[in-house]
């Protein structure tokens, strides 16, 4: 009954909505910022009888990859999981339908974005995902930008961080992955817990970070072997990047804004 409730609780913010984010993100240095990205993995309790290697993660776990796609309410807008745990977050990025077709008005109007961590590709084409710099040099912008990255992108972690603190059982599913149709009832599942977390805030439900579970929801990208040029970001490819990096690390250098703050209290 709840998955019959998926396609009105867990629905893709129209322009309206998308606008008044952006509104909201413009005085974090973000206008245009519309979603956060961030990639969990959903423990096994078990091998899978088939290919079970493949769902073997770097945590040393059996495990299926989720992408969360979430709004600076925490309200999840997207989600996509049913991968092994091995793959990393760019890759099962790639195969949602809001990548696939990032180009289109449903998911982005121009200067439209979502923010996530390095682990991910920057849209050089539509520029429809910003993701923060790889390579964190220390005292450049490079390090700013990242930070100010870090400070909005957060709101992600806090919703995967509510979403199994509310829901154990999706820190451990306790389903043998033999065939198909237990992948259905696996994604059944999580699809049920994502509704209910959807519905609990158009209740206005309380949550406190006390009650958020910390155990999966802090990954660190995976280190990726691809060359980079450390230069990369000045190709003019990279424009709307640097104008962007730009405006966030002035919002975030004025009073009360992240880098001002460290550099108020750490001097």
């Amino acid at each position: 009954a709840l998955n019959d409730l998926a396609s009105k609780f867990i629905v893709w913010p129209n322009k309206r909505k998308r606008k008044a984010m952006s509104r909201r993100m413009t005085a974090k240095g973000f206008k245009g910022c519309v979603g956060f990205i961030d990639g969990t993995t959903f423990p096994l309790s078990q091998k899978p009888a088939v290919d079970g290697e493949c769902y073997f993660d770097r945590k040393s776990r059996y495990s299926i990859n989720g992408q969360i796609v979430c709004d600076d309410n925490r309200r999840i807008i997207a989600f996509y999981a049913g991968w092994p745990g091995s793959c990393c977050d760019s890759t099962v990025y790639k195969k949602m339908q809001l990548a696939k077709d990032s180009k289109k008005p449903h998911f982005f109007s121009p200067g439209e974005y979502l923010i996530g961590d390095s682990a991910y590709p920057a849209d050089r084409g539509y520029n429809t995902l910003v993701p923060a710099y790889r390579k964190n040099m220390k005292g450049t912008d490079i390090e700013a930008f990242n930070m100010c990255i870090a400070h909005v992108r957060v709101v992600n972690e806090h919703t995967i961080g509510v979403l199994k603190g509310r829901w154990a059982c999706l820190r451990e599913l306790r389903v043998q992955l033999n065939k198909k149709e237990d992948m259905e009832r696996i994604l059944q599942w999580i699809t049920a817990c994502v509704v209910l977390h959807n519905m609990l805030l158009s209740q206005n439900d309380d949550w406190t970070s006390d009650d958020e579970s910390s155990d999966e929801d802090s990954d660190e990208p995976e280190e990726e072997n691809e060359s980079e040029n450390e230069d990369e970001s000045d190709d003019d490819e990279f424009i709307f990047c640097r104008r962007l990096k730009k405006k966030a690390i002035r919002k975030g250098n004025e009073r009360g804004g992240i880098l001002w703050y460290r550099s108020y209290y750490m001097h």
